[in-house]
């Protein structure tokens, strides 16, 4: 098959299967850019949907296109009919335009946590849909990719595979970067997690109150986490977990 048609099956019948690998990954840098998602967190994932390889948006997609593009959400309104839980959301971006869409599940019968957990995951659906559509991505979400006859999602590269692709001509650099502009460079990934732990440990024993230490522990994360987690998701949880127990511990002591 030529470019030209495999530029045809992408563009005009949005089936990607005809890319290879490469073309594949290539492709989806060229989505994160054009709506200012970091790669490497793999906001994507592929699935079979009519015969068609598509992407969908996985679960950090949305939180990364409101905090991008500064998207404000709320729910307007909730209703139960048939059995059938329906949240409706409105979204407003920081141009001031607003979209609104609906989430719905069904939760007759569920009864305690179940049903719940159900009517949580009807608001995050919406939340999620109207997320896509004001920032102009008009595709599925993960939420809804369990519900639909027939789809398959696909295994196509892991993180680590997409960093490597990426950064053939650009080596990855390991990067710790500072409320006050400043960042440190490490040699490697191994050092990097130890610096950043480091970092962290240092807020928790320092002399600073209960509510700055919390803050400022938390501001470092958010000015870090997206590199965490391209670097290696096993490792980047395990970090991340353990200054979430440091946090909760502040939060015990303040308690106490």
């Amino acid at each position: 098959m030529s470019a030209l048609q495999k530029l045809e099956q992408v563009l005009v019948k949005g089936d990607l299967a005809v890319l290879n690998e490469a073309e594949r990954i290539e492709y989806y840098k060229k989505v994160c850019e054009s709506t200012g998602l970091n790669p490497f967190t793999k906001p994507f994932d592929y699935i079979v949907l009519n015969r068609k390889m598509v992407l969908y948006a996985s679960k950090g997609c949305s939180d990364q296109l409101r905090k991008v593009h500064k998207v404000d959400i709320k729910v307007t309104d909730k209703s139960m009919e048939d059995g059938i839980f329906y949240v409706t959301v409105e979204a407003t971006d920081s141009t001031g335009r607003t979209d609104t869409d609906m989430g719905a599940v069904s939760i007759g019968g569920l009864k305690g946590e179940a049903k719940a957990n159900a009517m949580m995951k009807t608001i995050t659906k919406a939340k999620r849909r109207v997320t896509l559509s004001i920032c102009g991505l008009g595709m599925l979400d993960e939420t809804e990719v369990a519900t639909i006859p027939g789809a398959k999602p696909i295994k196509a590269a892991t993180p680590s595979q997409i960093v490597e692709t990426l950064n053939k001509d650009n080596p990855v650099t390991f990067v710790l970067n500072f409320s006050d502009g400043k960042v440190e460079e490490c040699e490697n990934k191994e050092k990097y997690f130890e610096r950043y732990t480091e970092i962290q440990l240092a807020i928790y024993k320092s002399s600073l109150d209960y509510t700055q230490k919390l803050q400022r522990m938390k501001n470092f994360e958010d000015r870090n986490i997206l590199n965490i987690q391209s670097l290696d998701v096993e490792i980047a949880t395990e970090v991340v977990d353990k200054v979430k127990k440091w946090s909760t511990e502040l939060i015990g002591e303040y308690n106490e």
